[in-house]
């Protein structure tokens, strides 16, 4: 194992066979990254509201307007072989695989789609390469908005499946995600 002289993980930033689970309550001092003495359990957030139990630290979004599939709350995962390896007896993964879509882009979908929806927004355009694509193609579902979204001609089938399954809207751009003068030119097209 590398490690960057900034302390940034080399090329096996993964969780491996010998990784420790262990369940670390959200609210935690670990959230705020610092890992709690032994025992901390500060009472759990209710996961059903996802990043809504934190609306003190977003942006106002009304009650009625907010979008949630229970995103976040997601547990973290105690490093066993990576930590030892690089002298880290409490490192920590977060384990963002249990979000909605699979994805930590479920908290940022959450928060844009409940923007869009009190704005008064009908529909939501972007582009993507999978992950992106699919969070916010669910999450426009979820706030009954139409999401147009522009992928790679050459998108995994899978990562387009999972977008199309939430009806959005997807158009495949030769160059997407290569050429930005191509993102742009799909940009002054549609609006």
């Amino acid at each position: 194992m590398q490690v960057c002289p900034n302390g940034c993980l080399g090329p096996r930033a993964a969780l491996t066979a010998t990784d420790e689970f262990r369940y670390i309550q959200p609210g935690s001092a670990a959230i705020a990254g610092m890992l709690p003495p032994e025992g901390d359990r500060l009472a759990m957030p209710n996961s059903h509201e996802g990043i809504w139990s934190y609306a003190d630290r977003l942006p106002a979004v009304a009650p009625e307007h907010r979008v949630t599939m229970g995103e976040g709350h997601t547990p973290l995962v105690r490093s066993a072989a990576i930590g030892r390896e690089i002298g880290l007896r409490n490192l920590y993964f977060k384990l963002e695989s249990l979000n909605p879509t699979g994805s930590y882009k479920d908290r940022i979908a959450a928060l844009a789609l409940s923007l869009a929806k009190q704005a008064g927004k009908t529909a939501c355009i972007g582009t993507s390469s999978g992950n992106a694509g699919a969070s916010m193609a669910a999450y426009a579902a979820r706030a009954g908005l139409t999401y147009h979204v522009y992928v790679q001609e050459n998108i995994i089938p899978a990562k387009l499946e999972q977008i199309l399954v939430h009806r959005a809207r997807a158009y495949r751009v030769k160059g997407m995600g290569f050429d930005p003068d191509i993102g742009t030119r799909v940009f002054e097209k549609v609006r």
